[in-house]
């Protein structure tokens, strides 16, 4: 199955062998395409799905060993989703519920804390289109991103980026991201090494396979 049609072959995929089949990638990559099979894997019986591949291309975006939101597994990521003992004490979507409000609470959600950084960063953001000299053809590609980051950095980490000088290295750093993921799709290596993790040693060979999309995110 070729990557770049993926998002038209698994619709057909659906309808010609139910809600849940697997795809080889070339490893068989299980899809649950309904809502319902979905909460059933992966909410009733979430602990069956704590494990993760740490396989290529997913090591090549780990900094640490197990972190991350997206690739940690296990107890680690049973803790950062709140699914720990009390889930067994109450029902599992009144426990979820509180633990979502509970996080979402944390990071500033309710007494309009969220609603005034989002005002703030959509204010920034029309003050930037306003201040261009050609209307008629801009790019909305990299202010939009800018908004978007804008809005997540400035909650989380206190910071946001100008749309004229610190933005550049968001920028860069989206482009390198691009970058590998197209080349990534692109390159025939990258399916047998994900089958063969053995070919990472091979001298060149791996290089190209796997090497040189470490040495992309190591730039970032």
């Amino acid at each position: 199955m070729q990557s770049q049609f993926t998002s038209f072959i698994i619709p057909t995929l659906h309808c010609r062998y139910g809600d849940i089949f697997t795809v080889w990638t070339p490893r068989p990559m299980v899809v649950i395409m309904e809502y319902e099979h979905i909460r059933e894997a992966l909410i009733k019986n979430g602990d069956a799905f704590l494990g993760r591949n740490h396989g290529f291309p997913e090591c090549t975006t780990m900094v640490i060993p197990n972190g991350g939101i997206t690739f940690a597994e296990g107890e680690s990521w049973a803790r950062q989703r709140k699914f720990v003992k009390e889930r067994e004490k109450r029902g599992m979507d009144e426990f979820h519920c509180r633990a979502s409000v509970a996080i979402l609470k944390q990071f500033g959600m309710g007494g309009g804390f969220m609603e005034n950084q989002v005002r703030q960063a959509t204010e920034a953001f029309v003050s930037h289109l306003e201040s261009l000299s050609d209307l008629n053809h801009v790019d909305f590609r990299w202010p939009i991103q800018i908004f978007v980051a804008n809005v997540i950095n400035k909650m989380l980490f206190n910071y946001e980026y100008d749309y004229e000088g610190s933005c550049k290295r968001l920028m860069r750093i989206a482009d390198l991201f691009t970058y590998l993921v197209e080349d990534a799709r692109s390159n025939p290596l990258v399916l047998f090494s994900m089958q063969y993790e053995w070919l990472e040693q091979v001298p060149i060979i791996g290089w190209r396979a796997v090497g040189k999309y470490r040495d992309i995110i190591a730039k970032v």
